[in-house]
């Protein structure tokens, strides 16, 4: 991953790597020598505290930033500020959210075969 980033670097393509939750022994070891060459590192802060090897909540923010920024990162990002990978209030509103739409498109779906009359509907099977 590092060549490829370094790769784009050179070529003036802007590189952006968003971190996942791992389950290797040392996520670190597999981003750390990409950063340099990446423009932006958006990283969640359960992701940012899995990769700097600390404890959920031990640090702030802003330490995990200068962590990732000591390292090489130019710029970081985040798309949900403050959510950690177990934040309970997005889970709630995610799935309440998930179950409105599907509601709805059942709704939707189902409307039109309320109005059919049931006999001519098996009349015409």
């Amino acid at each position: 991953m590092a060549r490829l980033f370094e790769r784009l670097h050179v070529q003036g393509i802007v590189a952006s790597l968003d971190a996942t939750w791992s389950t290797a022994p040392r996520p670190l070891a597999d981003v750390e020598a990409a950063l340099p060459h990446t423009d932006i590192f958006m990283p969640n802060q359960g992701e940012a505290e899995q990769l700097a090897d600390v404890a959920p909540g031990a640090q702030r923010m802003e330490d995990l930033a200068d962590f990732f920024l000591v390292r090489g990162a130019r710029a970081l990002d985040t798309l949900l500020f403050g959510v950690t990978t177990t934040d309970p209030a997005t889970f709630v509103t995610v799935t309440a959210v998930l179950l409105a739409v599907a509601a709805g498109a059942c709704f939707v779906a189902a409307r039109p075969a309320t109005s059919a009359d049931p006999a001519v509907a098996l009349r015409q099977e």
